[in-house]
């Protein structure tokens, strides 16, 4: 019989003792996670993880615990400041969060911490957005997804700017009919500008990333910064659908093969802040690979060609992936387990193809999986959720079977 996951919950530092007392027993680390993953799920530890520990343990380390990291001391926290932004606020209730922290001289989360923890004042979130040339704008970046088990991605270094065609004005009843002026959608700016030189021309609609670039410099805001954080932000998005993703995937790809049987390019729009602060718009499923400018095109022909570039098979590959799932369809009646299994030569294959991506990446760069634990708190709860959820699902639906008996 197989055996089927025994433990729904667990903590980081469980599983690390585990990972410790299999290191310590001469287990490799990919051996290790496939034996957490029997117990605790696909939720559990990354395979990178694992091997990150048994790395760790090596050097000498000892503790399963995280180690502490020495915080900023909360200076700009005072009774003053507490004191000023709610006599502001009170005095302005159209105030942003970007304002009380540009009149005080502190951070914007600082403002927001005072604002909405301290004071407990929850209507004071508007954002002004950055602008370009006096114009809205948002990012229009490109994620590829090239195994959800275990979970790759990639995203591409050169998106799109894609800005509004009339000048930016805050909100008000007179404006808010203006598309043009706070949509950022091609579909909606296109052949607007012209004949009027207020408004931004058709081909001056979609911006490269490096435009980008200096308007973050002339900002004072930091491109690393942000791009660690928009990094988060799409990873986190994933994860936090991840479980679901696999879900469907093994409903269609019952028998397990060395490569991913498909792939999936999502396009993730980003609007940032005026603090620099991105936000996700919404996720593309199937973004548009249209063009109407040469930057366009030419950016567009460069990312399919990076695509196929990473998941391309030689047919030599093909014939041999065609003949191991031969082999498992002939025993899936007899031994069922198998078919959910690599033979020796896929799991040969399988590490060549990641290296490959990696070798072949082009204009990618690679998202996760990371060397470090920074998602696994994410990764861990999306799973304890939606198993949560499915156990819900579940005895609804036997409560309304036995009510129609």
């Amino acid at each position: 019989m197989e055996r089927r996951c025994v433990l729904n919950s667990w903590t980081k530092e469980e599983v690390r003792v585990v990972i410790r007392y299999e290191w310590a027993r001469g287990v490799s680390g990919t051996e290790i996670h496939n034996r957490l993953v029997e117990v605790y799920g696909p939720g559990v530890m990354s395979k990178q993880m694992v091997r990150r520990w048994c790395r760790t343990f090596s050097d000498g380390r000892q503790q399963v615990e995280d180690i502490p990291r020495a915080g900023r001391t909360r200076t700009a926290t005072t009774d003053a400041n507490v004191g000023k932004v709610d006599d502001m606020i009170r005095a302005n209730r159209r105030i942003t969060i970007d304002e009380v922290a540009e009149e005080l001289g502190i951070s914007h989360e600082r403002a927001q911490n005072i604002t909405q923890d301290i004071l407990r004042y929850r209507t004071v979130s508007a954002r002004w957005p950055l602008l370009m040339q006096r114009f809205k704008f948002d990012l229009r970046l490109y994620v590829l997804l090239t195994s959800v088990s275990p979970l790759r991605i990639y995203i591409y270094k050169k998106g799109l700017v894609r800005l509004a065609t009339i000048p930016y004005k805050k909100p008000n009843a007179s404006n808010m009919h203006e598309k043009r002026m706070h949509l950022t959608n091609y579909a909606v700016n296109k052949r607007i500008g012209e004949g009027n030189i207020e408004l931004l021309k058709d081909e001056n609609c979609k911006k490269s990333l490096r435009d980008l670039d200096e308007l973050l410099t002339s900002s004072s805001i930091s491109a690393p910064k942000l791009w660690g954080k928009i990094d988060g932000i799409i990873v986190k998005t994933i994860i936090s659908a991840l479980p679901t993703l696999q879900r469907l995937f093994q409903m269609a790809f019952p028998i397990s093969t060395p490569i991913p049987s498909c792939f999936e390019l999502l396009g993730f729009d980003i609007l940032l802040a005026k603090s620099g602060k991105p936000y996700l718009l919404e996720v593309n499923r199937s973004p548009s690979l249209g063009a109407s400018t040469l930057f366009d095109k030419e950016m567009k022909r460069n990312l399919i060609k990076d695509i196929l570039n990473m998941t391309l098979l030689t047919p030599r590959q093909i014939n041999l992936i065609i003949q191991e799932e031969h082999r498992k369809a002939i025993h899936r009646l007899t031994n069922p387990s198998m078919t959910k299994k690599l033979t020796a030569k896929e799991s040969i294959l399988t590490e060549y193809l990641e290296k490959k991506e990696i070798r072949m990446m082009g204009n990618f760069r690679k998202l996760y999986p990371v060397e470090d634990d920074r998602y696994d708190e994410i990764h861990r709860m999306s799973f304890s959720l939606d198993s949560r959820n499915m156990n819900e699902s579940k005895t609804i639906q036997n409560r309304r079977t036995k009510e129609k008996e």
